[in-house]
């Protein structure tokens, strides 16, 4: 093997190497954030009453190369969209709906004990169906995770929805993180 052969694989060796340590340390890195929103208990009680209304949805997150994941067996969140969540949401989410596993793991300054008592939350089927039913009229977030591996590398992310509830209505989405 020619020198400028052995020295133009090393490169891209050494390369290689220095991506993946870096995507493997964005993982790990843990970022501070800051809220400004307190926890009110009556801005989401509505998730506690019984109600006439429904979501009905199926969650899965397309690969680049067109093939598709469902979220066979994940939980799917249901939260009211209070400005307490809301103010969380937009910290995780910034002006998107999903949020890559790779991308650094956020901490907020404090989380509320309570406000982890105004939540539903129910398994997806293997094809990644789910329901959520007698729901009272309201706003709320819905949000799950999926994850697997692509090579060495864990691919897919966090990804939610913003629904509005009407009594005796049944919503129907398609929970994609698009």
């Amino acid at each position: 093997m020619a020198v400028g052969t052995v020295r133009l694989w090393m490169r891209a060796v050494t390369g290689m190497i220095a991506a993946i340590a870096v995507v493997a340390l964005a993982g790990c890195l843990r970022i501070a954030v800051q809220t400004t929103q307190q926890y009110d208990a009556a801005q989401g009680a509505f998730i506690h009453e019984k109600g006439t209304g429904a979501i009905h949805g199926q969650a899965f997150l397309q690969k680049a190369n067109g093939g598709v994941i469902y979220a066979a067996g994940r939980n799917i969140l249901l939260v009211p969209a209070t400005p307490y969540v809301a103010e969380r949401f937009v910290k995780m989410y910034g002006d998107r709906t999903y949020r890559d596993i790779l991308r650094p793991t956020l901490v907020f300054d404090e989380t509320d004990k309570d406000s982890l008592n105004d939540r539903r939350v129910v398994r997806a089927d293997p094809r990644g169906r789910f329901s959520f039913d007698e729901l009272a009229a309201g706003r709320y977030f819905i949000e799950t995770a999926i994850v697997w591996q692509e090579g060495d590398l864990p691919a897919g992310g966090r990804f939610y929805d913003l629904v509005e509830v009407e009594e005796g209505k049944v919503v129907e989405i398609m929970l994609s993180g698009f």
